[in-house]
């Protein structure tokens, strides 16, 4: 699926810049890299934030249980944005970066798969113990 979506993305590009860019594999390695790098910034700012947000929101009382969701989703969204965008503006002095739906949405899916393994393999290598000994610890 991956393979597919960056398929796309290249044909699309030699479509469109056929006159201004020579589409070539270092151009879509960094343009993927900065949408990976956005997958985990966002995955892992909402992991690590997540209790603080909810504990900080919920005193407001500005929200019911499913719109505190909606609002820590949006505050990670928009660090990991934040800092996306710093590096693609760092990236783009450098090297010459290809925008395309399909690689963000990739990069962003790859880069939240690899925070959810990582997490899965830490809980495997560092497993919590059970607060009643009898119960067995269930990790996603």
């Amino acid at each position: 699926m991956v393979n597919s979506s960056i398929a796309k993305s290249v044909k699309l590009l030699e479509e469109v810049a056929e006159d201004t860019v020579e589409v070539t594999t270092p151009i879509i390695a960094i343009s993927m890299f900065s949408a990976i790098v956005f997958g985990i910034i966002d995955a892992m700012s909402f992991v690590l934030a997540e209790s603080a947000l909810i504990k900080v929101l919920r005193t407001t009382g500005l929200f019911s249980e499913y719109t505190l969701l909606i609002a820590v989703n949006g505050i990670s969204t928009a660090i990991a944005l934040f800092v996306a965008v710093i590096l693609e503006q760092y990236l783009a002095k450098y090297f010459t970066l290809f925008k395309s739906p399909y690689l963000d949405a990739s990069g962003i899916i790859i880069g939240t798969i690899l925070v959810i393994a990582s997490i899965r393999f830490y809980n495997k290598i560092y497993p919590t113990p059970p607060k009643d000994p009898k119960k067995k610890v269930h990790r996603a």
